[in-house]
């Protein structure tokens, strides 16, 4: 059984959401403790619960400690994969967290297909995946290598009230391309994709986010910016940004999240920003896409390559549990990660 210390590196969920994914694709048992010891609330919050549940169902596996707050679990994984499952968050946890650590495992069902309907959650929160971003950014990232999946937000959920509805159709995984994405190639358009709750309808919040965000951007790009407002009806008020640059190898994308007294503008300026400021590093993959890749390309046989805008704890934290569970070896030099 393998012993892993909750409190090592970033100290955060991503490791107790890593260790049951692996767990369930590798077969191998662990026991965690210090459960998100860095964070103001350690302990399994309700998004790691339900990762901690659904994977336990998934793969008919046995896991201890799985309760809210806990700070130790153990968890023996299950020989079989079911083709389905559904799962409900009693809270506005991220739905794109959660779909992380299933995701991955679901690829290696002996099912042609797995099919993951979540109720409840966010789709957008603070420390999250957006939902947007893992349907328009991650998903083709990961085609690259042979992993095809696709989501459909049928209902789109905001902190408190969270209440999203989604339904994700991961395929069995048939070949592992590897990745090498020395250069972006030429930057061919950037898009905004701007996200607020019906009730911001008659202020214009969308059109208010997303013309600021392409005025900024044409400013600065010579290229085309594609813009797509969207009102859902939603149980909380909300609102987001997410600007995606397409590049002929890769995608780099950027956003942020309207928060109470925060302008329109502001959360443009934010997204654009962050997208600069990317851009201008010459990274192939953005900082959100570089941590969460990892243990995709772990699976690849042949060496891979990309380049990031800095080396974060999420990056390091993530590699050091992946060779735990994996017999693979990870790199970083001069922004550059390399998987041997």
């Amino acid at each position: 059984m393998l012993r892993i210390d909750g409190s090592h590196g970033s100290g955060s969920g991503t490791i107790i959401r890593l260790a049951m994914s692996l767990s369930m694709m590798t077969k191998k048992p662990f026991k965690i403790n210090n459960i998100r010891a860095k964070r103001c609330n350690p302990g399994l919050q309700e998004q790691h619960l339900q990762v901690v549940n659904s994977i336990s169902e998934l793969c008919n596996g046995k896991a201890i400690g799985n309760k809210l707050h806990s700070k130790e679990i153990e968890f023996h994984p299950g020989d079989e994969i079911r083709p389905d499952i559904k799962i409900k968050i009693n809270t506005a946890g991220s739905i794109g967290l959660v779909l992380q650590a299933i995701m991955l495992p679901s690829f290696f069902s002996e099912h042609k297909k797995t099919e993951i309907e979540i109720s409840g959650g966010g789709t957008l929160g603070k420390f999250a995946p957006n939902l947007l971003y893992t349907k328009e950014v991650f998903l083709p990232i990961i085609r690259k290598i042979g992993f095809d999946a696709e989501i459909e937000i049928l209902k789109h959920g905001f902190y408190p009230r969270g209440g999203a509805d989604i339904i994700a159709r991961v395929h069995k995984n048939k070949i592992i391309k590897s990745l090498d994405i020395e250069e972006r190639g030429k930057l061919s358009s950037i898009r905004v994709i701007s996200l607020a709750s019906s009730d911001l309808r008659k202020k214009e919040v969308c059109e208010r986010m997303s013309s600021y965000a392409k005025k900024i951007l044409k400013e600065r790009y010579n290229v085309e910016i594609k813009t797509t407002d969207i009102y859902a009806d939603t149980l909380s008020t909300g609102a987001g940004l997410l600007l995606i640059a397409d590049f002929k190898n890769t995608l780099i994308a950027s956003d942020s999240l309207g928060e109470r007294g925060k302008t329109c503008e502001k959360v443009a300026e934010e997204a654009v920003n962050s997208l600069t400021k990317q851009l201008s590093s010459n990274c192939t993959l953005d900082e959100y896409m570089s941590d969460q890749i990892l243990s995709y390309l772990a699976l690849c046989r042949d060496k891979c390559f990309f380049r990031i805008c800095e080396p974060t704890e999420h990056i390091e934290t993530n590699i050091w549990l992946l060779e735990k569970f994996l017999d693979v070896k990870f790199s970083i030099e001069n922004r550059v990660v390399k998987k041997n």
